[in-house]
């Protein structure tokens, strides 16, 4: 079945793949818990701050991805962008995980995020890997990134993951900059869209 744009009723299981796909090692979001992950993507769909994308297999959410325009924008508008939203953000991050988060952004340098295009997220259920899910979220991608008219965007991604890398760089995208988060080597990857 061909990738739809999600809707708040998705957020249950966008959460639960979320927090199974993309643990804390790979996803500095998941250190504050699955209420504020589940905030995030909840504001992040009914704001329009981006576009989360899921892939169906037999009738469930076999995967996701999201997207957006300006991933700096992306993180305060969707987690902190008024006052309710910032008590909403104290009451629910788990406190450990949010001094975790905080001090792995400052350790690794990367407590400013530039304003660009980003693919954000993209995770696939065990059970449906294999099948071109992976394949298919990418394209939705960046048939989301043409249509918005942004003709590059970027992605990161653990250096020691080959299965992502295998994915990413044979869909065209180039390595531009590789660093290490939390002593892990990672590579930022980015792709020039053309008929954009």
């Amino acid at each position: 079945m061909k990738p739809r744009l999600a809707t708040p009723g998705d957020i249950e299981v966008i959460t639960d793949l979320h927090m199974r796909c993309l643990p804390p090692a790979v996803s500095d979001l998941s250190f504050l818990g699955r209420r504020i992950v589940k905030r995030f993507y909840l504001n992040a769909i009914l704001r329009g701050l981006g576009a989360v994308i899921v892939a169906r297999d037999q009738d469930q959410v076999a995967g996701f991805v999201m997207v957006t325009r300006d991933v700096n924008a992306l993180f305060t508008q969707a987690l902190l962008s008024g006052a309710g939203d910032r008590l909403a953000f104290l009451l629910g991050a788990s406190p450990t995980g949010l001094l975790k988060a905080a001090w792995i952004k400052v350790s690794s340098r990367m407590t400013q995020i530039e304003a660009v295009p980003k693919l954000v997220y993209i995770a696939v259920n065990d059970r449906f890997r294999g099948r071109g899910h992976g394949a298919a979220l990418m394209d939705a991608a960046e048939a989301w990134f043409r249509q918005e008219g942004i003709g590059y965007y970027e992605l990161d991604v653990h250096a020691e993951n080959p299965s992502a890398l295998d994915l990413y760089l044979g869909k065209g995208m180039r390595i531009k900059q590789s660093y290490v988060k939390n002593r892990a080597p990672m590579h930022t990857l980015s792709k020039v869209l053309e008929n954009s």
